[in-house]
């Protein structure tokens, strides 16, 4: 597992593209609310909604750090990826209570949470998780955030909401660490067919 970076080194080498983050997600969701009125939006189901706002964050992504060295991007199937210099990759999320994120146990996933992501040529990178966090209703933007995952939990966090220009310093909470089981994915068991003819029944 990759040694996590802590809040004072994270706060120092990733300061100027905070409000672009932020910028970011803000956007997506505003995209959002003008694109699709209230009835419509109504109709939507919480799955529908999270992936039409993370389509307009990611459009919004694309074109703030298209310029910006050492960012590039990739998408794998439906996923985008945003990586920072060799050793970040940052995922643009939906936080649910406590800051969780939802997601289909796949080993791409789990590798992601557990900090064990790797790519090729550059070996283990930390991911980072920038989002948003909805209302009960989810009709409005409760918070904006970017957290570091340890498993299912976090190993630190900070809300965007403080950040107003590049040279703000942003509080970062930083977590205590404690032993933790990493997030395993699932295995269904297989139940052996059992051959009734062979033991006299019949079918």
């Amino acid at each position: 597992m990759i040694e996590m970076q802590g809040k004072e080194e994270f706060a120092s080498e990733r300061i100027a593209q905070l409000p672009l983050i932020k910028q970011c997600i803000d956007s997506g969701w505003d995209n959002y609310t003008k694109l699709y009125p209230p009835d419509l939006r109504a109709r939507h189901s919480a799955r529908t909604r999270a992936s039409l706002i993370n389509d307009e964050i990611v459009l919004e992504a694309e074109v703030l750090f298209a310029n910006v060295p050492g960012i590039r991007f990739e998408k794998r199937g439906n996923a985008f990826f945003a990586y920072v210099g060799q050793r970040m990759v940052i995922r643009f999320k939906k936080f649910g209570p406590n800051l969780s994120v939802s997601g289909i146990p796949t080993q791409q996933h789990l590798s992601l949470i557990n900090q064990q992501f790797t790519l090729p040529d550059f070996g283990e990178m930390m991911t980072i998780h920038a989002g948003y966090k909805l209302n009960t209703l989810e009709t409005a933007l409760e918070g904006t955030y970017v957290v570091c995952p340890r498993g299912h939990g976090k190993h630190w966090f900070l809300n965007l909401k403080d950040i107003e220009d590049r040279n703000s310093v942003p509080n970062i909470v930083q977590l205590p660490i404690q032993p933790q089981k990493q997030v395993a994915g699932f295995t269904p068991k297989l139940v052996p067919k059992i051959d009734k003819e062979a033991e006299g029944g019949s079918v």
